[in-house]
């Protein structure tokens, strides 16, 4: 056993080292006032162990060579530390990193740090985990006997910003501030948040809040569809001027030629001036919507961090004018392509599937099949993700949507086989469907098979294009 004081912790058995930060307790009793006045950042200390506090068998004392104890380690981190400080016989180093004097209230705070072998922070512990991002841990919830702690590194602007979030999510918050002892992971935190009477139920709707707060969530696609859409109007809008310039101009040249062309011209000038009415007020409702999406864009830049299985939806008046200006104009497969541009974490598209959708570009209900594809992505995914399924399906498509086919169509080979698709390597069979028409022909109906993957997360769309041959 190491019998002798003073020994660095990094020449024990398994010494990688977690640095450890701590504001010194006790300062205002007896003679520590005027010691720690007196104190520097280059002064060193050593935390010693106090076996005859009758307050606590666990005390260390924070000593200065020549000044004496001036205070000690704070309870919750000596209860930590003592029994492998009595263990290995030692005492550790520590060292003044920084200082606060306040002499209107005669009040100075030391800060210290010192090193411990990491495995002596291997505590048990009923914490619920932590996320990490790129190995770096960003949160921890951990358990003490009568509260819950949540613990962050973070900016003081994000830790004030959660500790207002979650009284309005119904989590009571008994206060907050800075983190002076290691979570039982062996990670020093920079904040903590201490959480009164958290039954399970909430303890899983913080994991949820805290999940989408720092994972993700962002719609700057969305953003950038609108700008796009935007730009494309404003192009509109100046070829639309640059010809009512130009019919204007047509209409003085052929003023000569007689009333006759002159009233044909009329009605051209008429007609654009009516186009570009139009234009405006469907710019003035894309101004509106802009505004929106700004406010709903501030509203996102004052969440920490972006991604979870939900997305950050669009304002339902957003929603309702980005599907009005591009249900009409897409083609089947333009719209695949911007459902999987919007949806990309949820949607996977299949070759085959582009090249059936490329077959029925002549197919005149646009807007329904697009419709149906929001829904697909925007709606039933979540269900599938709550495991609701397919009972919830006809509450979202009505008779648009089939969970299966016929037994006839099943067992038959030709038919099953034109419903079987190859994804990552592996044949993928595909009942499941959307369908508008009945009638034969690319122009007036469509089918669009789907498989859900469980595992991934994602829904495959194989087909999206013509019937596909059935038993009959």
């Amino acid at each position: 056993m190491l019998t002798a004081a003073n020994i660095d912790p990094a020449h024990l058995p398994d010494a990688s080292t977690v640095s450890i930060k701590a504001y010194v307790a006790g300062i205002m009793f007896e003679d520590r006032f005027v010691f720690a006045q007196e104190l520097t950042l280059s002064h060193r200390l050593k935390l010693v162990r106090q076996y005859d506090n009758a307050h606590d068998p666990n005390a260390i004392q924070v000593v200065h060579s020549d000044m004496g104890q001036i205070g000690f380690v704070p309870r919750q981190m000596a209860s930590m530390l003592a029994s492998r400080m009595d263990a290995h016989q030692i005492e550790l180093n520590a060292r003044v990193i920084e200082l606060q004097h306040e002499p209107a209230t005669q009040q100075v705070k030391v800060q210290i740090e010192y090193d411990v072998p990491q495995h002596w922070l291997a505590f048990t512990s009923d914490s619920m985990g932590s996320n990490r991002t790129a190995g770096q841990p960003i949160y921890h919830l951990e358990r003490h006997p009568a509260n819950l702690y949540l613990l962050l590194n973070c900016s003081a602007d994000q830790l004030l910003n959660i500790r207002d979030t979650l009284p309005t999510n119904g989590i009571e918050v008994v206060r907050s501030g800075y983190s002076t002892w290691p979570s039982s992971n062996g990670v020093q935190y920079e904040w903590y948040i201490k959480l009164e009477g958290v039954p399970d139920a909430d303890q899983h709707k913080l994991a949820q809040l805290l999940e989408k707060r720092f994972g993700a969530i962002s719609d700057e696609q969305r953003r950038n569809q609108l700008d796009e859409l935007t730009r494309n109007y404003k192009q509109e809008v100046t070829l639309l001027d640059t010809k009512l310039r130009q019919a204007e101009q047509e209409k003085r040249e052929v003023w000569r030629l007689g009333s006759a062309a002159e009233a044909e011209k009329q009605r051209e000038i008429d007609q654009l001036k009516d186009d570009l009415t139009r234009l405006n007020a469907d710019h003035d409702h894309l101004k509106q919507q802009a505004y929106t999406l700004r406010q709903e864009r501030a509203s996102l830049n004052q969440s920490l961090f972006s991604r979870d299985a939900e997305k950050v939806s669009f304002g339902i008046e957003v929603e309702r004018a980005f599907l009005n200006i591009v249900a009409d104009t897409l083609t089947p497969r333009q719209s695949l392509e911007v459902i999987q541009s919007l949806f990309a974490d949820r949607i996977v598209l299949l070759p085959s599937a582009i090249q059936s959708a490329q077959a029925s570009e002549h197919f005149h209900h646009r807007a329904q099949l697009f419709r149906l594809l929001w829904k697909l992505a925007k709606e039933y995914w979540p269900r599938l993700i709550n495991n609701q399924g397919d009972t919830e399906a006809r509450a979202i498509f009505g008779d648009d949507f089939a969970a299966r086919e016929s037994e006839s169509t099943t067992t038959n080979a030709i038919a099953l086989r034109a419903r079987t698709f190859e994804y990552q390597g592996q044949p993928l069979v595909m009942l499941k469907h959307l369908r508008i028409g009945v009638k034969q022909g690319v122009h007036e109906t469509i089918r669009v098979h789907f498989e859900w993957l469980a595992t991934e997360r994602k829904l495959v769309i194989g087909h999206c294009g013509s019937h596909l041959p059935t038993a009959g």
